[in-house]
């Protein structure tokens, strides 16, 4: 059986529709998972963070002149901050890894307060000892609030917008989303008090 040219000339023009539209849609669906998959990443590196805060004594504080994640690809200060803070940004910039050069944060106080001793009551008081507080790509108010038994509740989070312009599917997705994600963690059970 053959075709005639007419018939040939509809099978290219319907491929030729259809084809753009349906790698449209797959192109789509991909960035739909990679914001899936960033989303998750961000809110597993805040929750590890949020929970390592807890690892260090909340009167601890780093010697001047400590620099943290340097083998992640930061260099972030924290000398005169407390040590849970530096645990937090190690355990966050420890788990970040997979997309790294097509994100941007948005640039906050690395921790604040509003329960810890000498930080006054006012929320979200940036926490040093001397000096202005090293910007991050995170903040967690360490003893933001309590739980139903009294005890301290860390609570990080992160703003990070995702820049598909600069990847290969940034053709068919062609806005940069701006991701939120916010983790609590309380104490071990063996670092409450009773």
């Amino acid at each position: 059986m053959r075709r005639s040219r007419s018939q040939r000339a509809q099978a290219v023009v319907e491929m030729a529709i259809v084809l753009p539209v349906t790698l449209y849609l797959i192109m789509g669906f991909i960035g739909l998972m990679v914001m899936v998959q960033t989303q998750q990443e961000v809110q597993t590196a805040l929750q590890l963070a949020a929970q390592s805060s807890f690892q260090a004594d909340t009167r601890q504080y780093d010697a001047p002149g400590t620099t943290c994640c340097v083998q992640h690809g930061y260099g972030l200060g924290t000398g005169n901050l407390l040590t849970n803070c530096r645990y937090a940004a190690e355990s966050f910039y420890g788990t970040m890894s997979f997309y790294n050069r097509y994100l941007t944060y948005q640039q906050v106080p690395l921790c604040t307060s509003s329960t810890l001793p000498g930080f006054g009551a006012a929320p979200g008081v940036p926490i040093t000892k001397a000096g202005p507080p090293p910007l991050a790509d995170f903040t967690c108010d360490l003893g933001a609030n309590t739980d139903s038994v009294g005890a301290p509740v860390n609570v990080c989070t992160a703003h990070v917008t995702i820049h598909f312009s600069e990847t290969p599917i940034g053709f068919t997705i062609f806005w940069n989303p701006t991701l939120t994600a916010r983790a609590e963690a309380i104490p071990p059970p063996f670092r409450q008090a009773s």
